[in-house]
């Protein structure tokens, strides 16, 4: 028998981010097989302690559509921060903008 995570999980997606920090996987951006809306911008977080699934809101995640290149997870005091660099915009411009998503 599997041990599944509780919570809503996030849609099935591939070209997205994922990255470890602390005791908790965030999951970010990518592409769905979609033909009206096939960029997603959502952020994920799996807490690897009690296996649950959460969906933060970012006030800017719609700054960047999708994301795959440079993730990384930032510590800066009580904040928990993720910069962005790179990835693709609804127009599939490449682009070199650092986003910051704060939550």
């Amino acid at each position: 028998a599997g041990c599944l995570a509780q919570g809503a999980p996030p849609c099935a997606r591939y070209d997205h981010a994922m990255v470890k920090f602390g005791n908790n996987l965030a999951i970010f951006g990518g592409r769905r097989i979609c033909s009206t809306h096939p960029f997603v911008a959502s952020l994920f977080i799996l807490t690897l302690d009690c296996l649950t699934w959460i969906r933060l809101k970012c006030s800017n995640a719609q700054q960047l559509i999708r994301s795959e290149f440079i993730y990384a997870p930032v510590k800066q005091g009580d904040r928990e921060i993720i910069l962005i660099l790179g990835g693709i915009d609804e127009n599939f411009h490449l682009s070199n903008k650092i986003i910051e998503l704060d939550f």
